[in-house]
């Protein structure tokens, strides 16, 4: 799989002896080819399309949810209330069933190859799951069905959105940075890692049964699974940021942030997962 495409190149030439701030660098100690990796093209275009159809067939659901799953606003007899509440159970029955199945048929229409892209495709179905049995008992969010667009918003939108709470124009731009910054902190990872196709401390042997604990704490083993991990959270983070500025923009209201940096700031388990 790839994972990064487009790279932006500086070539220094050969060069002099040198002295940097008084210290003596080596005749071509610096020259030569420096460059940049960014994420693959054609995958974060296959991503965009993906997750925008998946937050497109959230919106449906979400109306269908709206007009025929949640809670009446006004008052029916009981034989009325008896017959739809057997329709209702089954139009969530069914719902669940087509959540759980949608991933699968966009991958197969999408033509999508890249695991990345799969993930972020299929992460929205998820949450549709978890919201579809949240309207089912009744759990929805205070202000989040107040009207049809609002309940759009909640149950489609890939973010925590609090509907009591506007965003200010200096957040709209926080956030902008911040996923500006994750983007950076996913290219330098590209550029670092890229060379050594992922794995700084070296391949090793691959494991076989039995797995002994040495294996599992070969330290070459550890450093590799630590820098993966590191860059599946920015990954995540830069997905987290950039659908969370957009939420903002686009519906003006505050979108809380879910990702603080916990492989390096966390001081406990529980704080790791409260980050």
């Amino acid at each position: 799989e790839k994972i990064s495409s487009l790279e932006i190149s500086l070539t220094i030439p050969n060069h002099p002896e040198l002295r940097v701030l008084g210290h003596p660098v080596g005749t071509n100690v610096l020259s030569g080819k420096y460059s940049l990796l960014l994420p693959d093209l054609q995958v974060a275009i296959e991503l965009a399309v993906g997750l925008s159809i998946s937050i497109a067939i959230g919106a449906v659901l979400a109306a269908v949810l709206y007009r025929f799953v949640l809670p009446p606003r006004e008052k029916s007899t009981t034989s009325s209330k008896y017959y739809a509440s057997k329709t209702r159970t089954l139009l969530i029955g069914s719902l669940i069933c087509v959540i759980s199945i949608m991933p699968y048929v966009l991958f197969d229409v999408l033509g999508t190859q890249n695991t990345a892209a799969r993930f972020s495709i299929m992460a929205p179905f998820v949450l549709y799951l978890f919201r579809t049995i949240e309207a089912a008992f009744g759990f929805v969010p205070k202000g989040a069905d107040v009207s049809l667009g609002l309940y759009c918003i909640y149950f489609a939108a890939p973010a925590e959105v609090l509907f009591e709470q506007r965003v200010t124009r200096r957040e709209k731009i926080l956030s902008t940075i911040e996923a500006m910054k994750c983007a950076a902190v996913i290219s330098t990872l590209c550029t670092i890692l890229s060379p050594s196709g992922y794995i700084p401390f070296g391949a090793i042997p691959a494991f076989y049964e039995p797995v002994t604990v040495d294996q599992y704490l070969n330290p070459r083993h550890l450093g590799n699974c630590f820098v993966m991990a590191f860059y599946f959270q920015s990954g995540l983070a830069l997905g987290n940021s950039a659908l969370g500025s957009m939420c903002q923009l686009l519906t003006g209201f505050k979108v809380l942030h879910t990702m603080n940096n916990p492989m390096l700031e966390a001081t406990s388990p529980s704080d790791f997962w409260g980050k």
